[in-house]
């Protein structure tokens, strides 16, 4: 039982192990960063409200008669 307490200890103080553990923890901790990510939602862009000037009515031009006499 002794030996096996050597071992465990001489593995789990083993440089590359440990490097080995925080490499793996590091990964997975990045995998789940990119499985839980959520996109913010984009900002609604308000559009300015611009006056705008109604036309001038042709009904007094006198274009509209000149077309009429054209339709008959």
């Amino acid at each position: 039982m002794n030996e096996l307490f050597q071992v465990i200890k001489a593995v789990f103080s083993n440089k590359s192990v440990i490097a080995a553990a925080i490499g793996c923890a590091v990964i997975f901790e990045f995998i789940s960063y990119i499985s839980n990510y959520r996109k913010k939602p984009p900002k609604q862009k308000f559009k300015k409200v611009v006056a705008s000037v109604p036309p001038a009515s042709s009904e007094n031009d006198g274009n509209s008669a000149s077309e009429n006499k054209d339709d008959e």
